[in-house]
């Protein structure tokens, strides 16, 4: 993956963590959805930045940090993100 992927990704985790407290293995698949959901709220509507991009879940799920039982993206939570 290239910067432009994942320095948000690497954000939105910070983000998760300022918030909640503890560390990457800390976050939860609900700490992910809360951020999309707020995301969303604070800034509707359509957007060319990485602000609404979801990828960031991918990364503790891919790390292990999720139970084996997660949605491998959080698409599948979220009907705003198309392809869900």
């Amino acid at each position: 993956m290239g910067e432009a992927t994942a320095a948000p990704a690497i954000e939105k985790a910070a983000l998760i963590m300022a918030a909640k407290g503890g560390m990457v293995a800390d976050i939860t698949v609900g700490d992910c959805l809360e951020l999309v959901k707020a995301s969303r709220e604070v800034f509707p509507g359509p957007s060319r930045s990485t602000r609404h991009s979801p990828f960031f879940y991918q990364l503790p799920h891919s790390a292990g940090v999720f139970p084996a039982g997660a949605p491998p993206t959080v698409r599948m939570f979220n009907a705003c993100s198309p392809g869900s």
